[in-house]
């Protein structure tokens, strides 16, 4: 469920792993590796990147990104999207699937009955719940609160952390190093917090609302989770100024993370400055397959100005060719 944001086999082995548990799976049991059924919470990019892995495995099924396909996939009334559901059996072990949309397009929920865990992709998570369509987040929300009043949650599941332990600090957009961060799973009751502070804000005028354990975060037309009210140049140049503050944050919020875990170094954590050094040190590497530019050199400039000050020496980056 989800193949995450890193398409490229070789820093993310997903296919390699997943594969190699199916295979020890059925040596031990004795039989054939079982159908292999890639789905998704929802499609955004972060998703979904790695479907491309899993492309011609054998007895492997890629869920498409549309309702149309989700609903294919597990057995669901197409055209009662997103008042549909379905019981599925993937082998000894019932899971329910329901439409969860108004983050992207496509969400779902999925519930085990075994464990009794309610994955809830990006609808409910600790951190940022991005709004893109209010009414269709609304009715998905009431939708899943309807569904714990009825059956027995035992951890509500997202698929994120943006939280960190204190109730209602979040850590800044694009963080790569976040220590003291929130535990992913949360109780059952707090899908019934979500619902009450989207009752906070009349329909049609939602507002961001902070919680102990997540922020509301509505999405205008033609903005992004950096830019949730919306780029000024339509959807086009929203696309291009996400990309282009992306690349300008990669850095600067990596040295803000470097500097907090220095500081906890100063203090009582003796890892935690050389972690946050590596987790600089890794997007400078990120960064380093960026096309030759002036924003890469300054970025690389920037980065060895940092090091220097907290008196590391700068990971050796050679400029693209």
């Amino acid at each position: 469920l989800d193949t995450g944001p890193v398409s490229d086999a070789a820093s993310f082995p997903l296919r390699e792993t997943v594969l190699a548990i199916l295979d020890g799976h059925a040596s031990a049991e004795g039989t054939d590796r079982a159908e292999l059924v890639v789905a998704h919470t929802h499609a955004h990019g972060d998703h979904v990147a790695a479907d491309s892995q899993f492309e011609g495995v054998e007895n492997c099924v890629v869920v498409g990104h549309k309702p149309a396909d989700v609903c294919a996939c597990f057995g669901m009334d197409v055209s009662a999207w997103p008042e549909t559901s379905a019981a599925v059996d993937i082998g000894g072990r019932t899971i329910d699937v329901f439409p969860c949309p108004g983050h992207e397009g496509s969400d779902i929920c999925v519930y085990d009955r075994r464990t009794a865990l309610l994955i809830t992709g990006d609808t409910i998570y600790p951190g940022r719940l991005y709004v893109r369509d209010e009414a269709a987040f609304r009715a998905s929300v009431a939708r899943i609160a309807s569904f714990v009043r009825s059956h027995s949650v035992s951890w509500v599941c997202g698929a994120h952390i943006e939280m960190t332990d204190r109730p209602g600090v979040e850590f800044e957009h694009g963080a790569t190093y976040q220590p003291r961060e929130h535990a992913l799973e949360l109780p059952a009751e707090v899908v019934f917090e979500v619902e009450d502070a989207l009752a906070e804000s009349a329909p049609g005028h939602l507002v961001r609302t902070v919680r102990d354990d997540f922020v509301i975060v509505p999405v205008k037309a033609g903005g992004n989770s950096f830019n949730p009210d919306g780029a000024t140049g339509g959807a086009g140049a929203g696309a291009e100024s996400l990309e282009a503050e992306g690349e300008e944050r990669l850095v600067s919020e990596a040295q803000e993370a470097a500097l907090a875990g220095l500081r906890e170094l100063m203090v009582s954590d003796p890892h935690g400055g050389r972690d946050a050094v590596k987790a600089l040190q890794g997007c400078l590497k990120r960064i380093a397959n960026k096309p030759r530019d002036r924003k890469f050199r300054r970025i690389k400039a920037t980065s060895g100005t940092f090091f220097k000050r907290i008196g590391q020496h700068p990971p050796a980056l050679a400029l693209p060719t």
